[in-house]
């Protein structure tokens, strides 16, 4: 795999891109600019967020092939993976595109190696804050895939990303180590909403951390005892 880009977009190259995605007028970016534009999207979340908006419109006019070999030929081709992952959650809203978009997607990454675990973001957090460790233990789906790790919603509030089982409970146990009380809301939140309400009561139901106090409408969740880090290791 190549090396890094060699110079960061700057914020006049970033606002052109912006429109540019955002209203493509009669020429709409070539697959290269596509594969550039993904590339920069890790030093800008917002560009991503415009970038996936972009493309969940215009993929059919999108040749798979040549967006493939545009990203196999740049710095950081899984870019493209994480960026259609969720261009997938917004495309597959429409049942009767579902399939053309899934095949589309797999010639678009067919032969494209995953990252070597590392923050897909730049600059977003600094190095070994709090921050940057919980883009590392609570990675969505999305990223997962792709040998990348973040957790920035790229739906632009039109859907949630995917979080896994293991790091929902990670959360949990988290929130029996540092919570003695907790509502059904607080851990939904802190999930991205990427599961419906009344699972997430019964996922607090189930882990056995937490006893329920209350009725249905007033009900939250008290700590049955405080677990420390090695539990929580152990419960990923």
């Amino acid at each position: 795999m190549r090396s890094g880009i060699t110079s960061i977009p700057s914020e006049k190259q970033l606002a052109k891109v912006y429109t540019k995605l955002l209203h493509p007028g009669t020429q709409s970016p070539s697959p290269n600019e596509l594969i550039t534009y993904a590339n920069w999207t890790r030093f800008d979340p917002r560009l991503a967020e415009i970038w996936v908006a972009s493309v969940s419109r215009g993929w059919p006019e999108i040749h798979p092939m040549e967006i493939n070999r545009a990203a196999l030929a740049s710095p950081w081709p899984a870019t493209l993976g994480v960026l259609l992952e969720f261009t997938r959650s917004l495309v597959e809203t429409d049942s009767q595109l579902r399939d053309s978009f899934r095949h589309w997607r797999a010639l678009a990454v067919q032969g494209i190696p995953p990252a070597k675990s590392e923050l897909y973001f730049l600059g977003l957090r600094a190095l070994g804050s709090d921050a940057s460790r919980e883009d590392a233990a609570l990675s969505t789906t999305e990223y997962d895939h792709w040998g990348y790790l973040g957790r920035e919603n790229l739906l632009a509030k039109k859907g949630t990303s995917r979080l896994s089982k293991d790091k929902r409970k990670t959360i949990l146990a988290q929130f029996a180590r540092d919570r003695k009380r907790v509502k059904t809301s607080d851990y939904w939140n802190a999930v991205g909403r990427c599961i419906t309400r009344r699972q997430a009561e019964r996922e607090i139901k189930e882990s056995g951390y937490f006893r329920p106090h209350g009725n249905t409408s007033s009900r939250y969740w008290i700590s049955k005892k405080r677990i420390g880090s090695r539990q929580i290791q152990e419960s990923k």
